[in-house]
């Protein structure tokens, strides 16, 4: 990733404004989301989860190029809702994982009924954002039980190793290094 990250703020103009968005080396927040926030009482900052999964993003998106097939958004999106999870569990402990995974697979489970497709298994879905972000994030949540976040960094440092720009990783090849760690 770049040396350098610079924040930049974006106008509010609709509601339909997302909290930010991630470019080589920059992030771009909308101003009431960001700058403007109000979070004066608030018990968790607000901002860790934005801010956390759009710098993730300048090595799960930028760093990591994937090969944009079925499952690219594994090495994308998930790694990025893994990330979450790691500065989330780090600062206010595993309670406040687990209210944020029940809250992802609440979201899934109120979403995948107007699904217009078949759903497919993570490593192969397609453009389907309740699947990737909250399906996505509860299955990494599964994995750090299963095989640990030591397991699952040391099979990422593999992936920025083994499959950096301008590689072009496929979920197929997250999944073998995440495979190597649970029989390590």
């Amino acid at each position: 990733p770049d040396k350098q990250f610079t924040v930049v703020e974006l106008p509010y103009f609709a509601k339909a404004q997302s909290f930010g968005s991630a470019q080589p080396g920059m992030y771009l927040g909308v101003e009431n989301r960001f700058f403007n926030l109000d979070n004066r009482g608030a018990e968790k900052n607000p901002l860790l989860n934005g801010v956390s999964h759009e710098f993730a993003h300048q090595f799960w998106g930028f760093a990591i190029d994937p090969n944009h097939i079925g499952g690219y958004s594994m090495l994308t999106e998930v790694l990025s809702k893994y990330i979450e999870l790691v500065m989330m569990n780090k600062l206010y402990g595993e309670t406040a994982n687990l209210e944020a995974i029940h809250q992802a697979i609440d979201r899934y489970l109120r979403l995948r009924p107007y699904s217009q497709n078949t759903e497919r298994p993570l490593f192969s879905v397609g453009m389907e954002p309740h699947i990737y972000y909250n399906k996505g994030q509860h299955s990494m949540h599964a994995l750090m039980g299963l095989i640990g976040e030591e397991k699952i960094n040391i099979a990422l440092r593999n992936l920025l190793k083994d499959f950096a720009y301008p590689r072009k990783p496929t979920s197929l090849d997250l999944l073998n290094l995440f495979y190597q760690q649970a029989d390590a």
